[in-house]
């Protein structure tokens, strides 16, 4: 069973490979990659993939609703939230809510987990070019680091010498109010966790 399972996701990726290097009709791509998501939902580089075939036909909502469809079988994937956000912070500038909004979604279902860096890392990449071209305080910035210095993170100790780099440049005022910031977050996020646990079956 497991060599046929090999063996169908083998020739699955074969044909979307094939296609991809031939530059063939994208509706063949499209089909290929529809069929090995819809046996192989977890693959997250191949959902990544399928949105970028709508992003090369210049429809971003399509790639959008790709990136929808991901993260429902995805849903625990720091990969797939994180290029998921990836593609916002690139394609929705003019729409900051919209992509905080985003990012906070993941969270919920992500940003606890041991491996969360990806994720912690492209939000503070983002708040800092925010705050950076607006010329505004980095108070976003201190509230995510703070946040994310109160969960056991594999890289809590890259973190805490960035946060002290950081720290070192910034006001006061933008730390303190970052820590209120914090602190909201964190318990927003802990409602989150206990729901998501009730949730599971149990075993």
């Amino acid at each position: 069973l497991l060599l046929t399972l090999h063996m169908t996701f083998a020739l699955l990726v074969s044909r979307v490979v094939d296609l991809e290097q031939q530059g063939r009709d994208p509706v063949q791509l499209r089909q290929a990659l529809e069929a090995l998501l819809d046996r192989y939902p977890l693959c997250f580089g191949y959902w990544k993939r399928r949105a970028e075939l709508e992003l090369a036909a210049a429809d971003e909502p399509a790639a959008v609703a790709v990136y929808e469809r991901a993260v429902v079988p995805c849903a625990y994937s720091v990969e797939m939230w994180t290029l998921y956000c990836a593609h916002a912070a690139r394609h929705w500038a003019d729409e900051p809510e919209r992509v905080r909004g985003l990012f906070e979604r993941a969270l919920q279902y992500v940003g606890s987990d041991y491996a969360a860096d990806g994720i912690w890392d492209k939000y503070i990449a983002y708040e800092s070019a925010v705050a950076e071209a607006a010329a505004a305080d980095m108070g976003r910035v201190s509230a995510l680091y703070a946040r994310v210095l109160a969960l056991p993170l594999r890289l809590h100790d890259v973190y805490w010498a960035r946060f002290a780099e950081f720290a070192a440049t910034r006001t006061a005022s933008e730390l303190l109010a970052a820590e209120s910031e914090a602190a909201k977050h964190s318990r927003t996020l802990a409602r989150a966790n206990c729901t998501q646990r009730a949730l599971l079956p149990l075993c």
